[in-house]
C-alpha cells in the first residue's frame, strides 16, 4: 500500500511539472509575438513618417492677391513636373492677380501661369518663377483604392503649414466627376491638398467639405 501511494504522489508530481512546462512554454510564445506585434507596429510608423517627411517636400502652400495687393485667399498645392509644374484647386486661384507658393523650407516662388483648368473637377495646373531649379514631386496614380483603405493628407488647413491628417477611403461617388469621400479631416487652406494612399501616390485632390456633418471631406479627380 505504501509503495503504491508513492507510485501516485510521483505520477502527481511528474503531472504538475509537466503542466506548469507547458504554461510557461505558452507564456514565452505568447511574449514573443507581442514583442513581434509591437517591433512591426513600430517599424511601420517609421516607415510612415519617413514618408511623410520624404513628400511633404514636394507640397506648398498658396498665397494669392488681388490687383490691389489684397490678400484673397489661401490654399495647398504640390508638384508634378520637377521643372516647378504643380497643381492645385481652380477656386484657390480664381480671384487673384498674383499667386505665390511657399515651400516646407520657407522658399518663395512667384506662380507664373495656369497652364490648364478643369473647371467641373476644380482642378489647375500651375508654373513657378524659377529657372534652372530642379523641384522635389509626387507620384500620381489613377489608381484609387478600395473603400475602406488608409489614406492620408498634407497640407495647411487654417494656414498650419505641413498639417499631417489620416482616415480611410469612406466612398467613392460616381457623379459628373468621380467624387473620393474621406475621413481624414481637412479645413479651409487644404484645398488642394494631395490625398495619398499609403505608398505616398496621389490619387485625389482634397477639395472640399459638408461643415454641418462631421468627417464629411471630399477630393476630385
Amino acid at each position: 500500500m505504501h509503495a503504491a501511494g508513492a507510485t501516485q504522489g510521483n505520477i502527481a508530481y511528474t503531472r504538475t511539472v509537466s503542466t506548469n512546462n507547458f504554461k510557461n512554454t505558452k507564456m514565452k510564445k505568447l511574449i514573443s509575438l507581442l514583442s513581434i506585434t509591437i517591433i512591426s507596429v513600430l517599424q511601420v510608423r517609421g516607415q510612415f513618417a519617413e514618408l511623410v517627411a520624404k513628400n511633404e517636400k514636394a507640397i506648398v502652400q498658396i498665397f494669392s492677391y488681388d490687383e490691389f495687393g489684397a490678400p484673397s485667399s489661401t490654399g495647398t498645392g504640390f508638384f508634378i513636373k520637377s521643372d516647378g509644374t504643380g497643381l492645385t484647386n481652380v477656386h484657390v486661384l480664381k480671384e487673384s492677380k498674383y499667386a505665390f507658393v511657399r515651400d516646407v523650407k520657407g522658399n518663395i516662388f512667384q506662380i507664373e501661369k495656369i497652364t490648364r483648368l478643369c473647371k467641373e473637377c476644380d482642378i489647375a495646373e500651375f508654373t513657378v518663377m524659377a529657372k534652372g531649379k530642379i523641384f522635389p514631386t509626387l507620384n500620381i496614380t489613377n489608381n484609387i483604392p478600395l473603400k475602406g483603405s488608409d489614406i492620408f493628407v498634407i497640407g495647411n488647413p487654417e494656414g498650419l503649414e505641413n498639417t499631417v491628417s489620416k482616415g480611410i477611403i469612406s466612398a467613392i461617388r460616381e457623379e459628373e466627376n468621380k467624387v473620393i469621400q474621406i475621413s481624414a479631416p481637412i479645413s479651409p487652406g487644404s484645398s488642394g491638398s494631395p490625398i495619398m494612399d499609403m505608398s505616398g501616390n496621389v490619387f485625389a485632390i482634397a477639395t472640399y467639405q459638408h461643415k454641418e456633418g462631421q468627417n464629411l471631406n471630399f477630393g476630385y479627380w
